[in-house]
């Protein structure tokens, strides 16, 4: 209990903002032992919502595992060369603010972090398809209606009774939160013209 994390992204295609497209994207983080989920949709997979991910799903948690798996994906290895691993500077902050320790797959063995490839099908096949959504907000409330009232209902694999009583005995085994979280805002610089418009993100 308490000792490990698996996260990844998930796409789910594209959805309709305004007259744009945008990508529909899942950040996806499951507890290993509790079977615990943690789920949220945003519009890219850009640094700031992974790192904005990580620390919503902390707060959902009640506290941090001690070692998160990943894929091999930018936001976490820069560059690799055997077992020598150089991270990506953002994760290295996240993980010295909240004590845990990021630690990738083999390449291309991403059956590693079955538990959480397990939840993303979950996602996908028991909660998206064919789902009706208003946007952004009506999605992800939906989706954490799902996860309170289905996939944290649910049995527990040990025989622990729910997922959800799982994760209620596993909390005192996590890291505690720090006082503050990660601040995870993106900052540009933006320029008007003699218009008062500025473009940001589309």
């Amino acid at each position: 209990p308490g000792e490990q994390g698996q996260v990844d992204w998930a796409s789910f295609g594209k959805i309709a903002i305004g007259r744009a497209s945008r990508a529909l994207c899942c950040f996806v983080m499951v507890l290993s032992h509790s079977r615990a989920v943690f789920a949220r949709f945003f519009l890219d997979q850009q640094m700031e919502n992974w790192l904005l991910g990580h620390t919503l799903a902390f707060s959902a948690f009640g506290g941090v595992p001690r070692e998160l798996l990943y894929d091999n994906l930018k936001s976490v290895v820069l560059e690799r060369v055997g077992d020598h691993v150089r991270y990506h500077p953002r994760l290295l902050e996240l993980a010295g603010h909240y004590h845990f320790a990021p630690k990738p797959c083999a390449p291309y063995r991403g059956n590693e972090k079955g538990r959480v490839e397990r939840r993303i099908q979950d996602i996908r096949h028991s909660f998206f398809a064919a789902r009706s959504y208003h946007g952004l907000d009506d999605l992800n409330a939906q989706l954490q209606r799902w996860i309170d009232e289905i996939a944290h209902a649910r049995p527990h694999v040990g025989g622990r009774g729910s997922v959800a009583e799982a994760l209620a005995a596993e909390r005192p085994c996590l890291l505690p939160l720090p006082e503050h979280p990660l601040g995870c805002d993106r900052v540009d610089v933006a320029r008007s013209g003699k218009t008062p418009y500025i473009r940001f993100d589309l």
